[in-house]
């Protein structure tokens, strides 16, 4: 669970969506589920952020700036939650990795 994280948190953008399987597997313990479900959620917001921003794009290419505007700020906004949200999953797994001794 802590390397799938790890893995998630070094990989490209364009790689999240297909790694975030891996925070799928079934946990063993609670303190490992806990963070499991911090680090899923997390970047399952991040990933979003990024599908969002995407669609932007398309929007903007197709001509239509305004809704290409309000994906944006949406983006920006799980962007901001997701940031944070990241920022406790990295430390759930660091609490995880000092507690097994990993």
């Amino acid at each position: 669970m802590v390397r799938a994280a790890e893995t998630l948190r070094a990989a490209d953008n364009a790689h999240k969506a297909r790694l975030l399987g891996a925070l799928e597997a079934p946990c063993v313990g609670a303190r490992a589920c806990e963070t499991q479900r911090i680090c899923r959620e997390a970047y399952r917001l991040h990933v979003d952020a990024l599908n969002l921003t995407g669609a932007a794009k398309d929007k903007l290419s197709a001509g239509q700036a305004e809704d290409a505007a309000r994906l944006l700020g949406s983006a920006e906004e799980k962007l901001k939650r997701a940031q944070a949200d990241v920022t406790t999953c990295t430390e759930h797994a660091h609490d995880l990795r000092r507690f097994y001794k990993l």
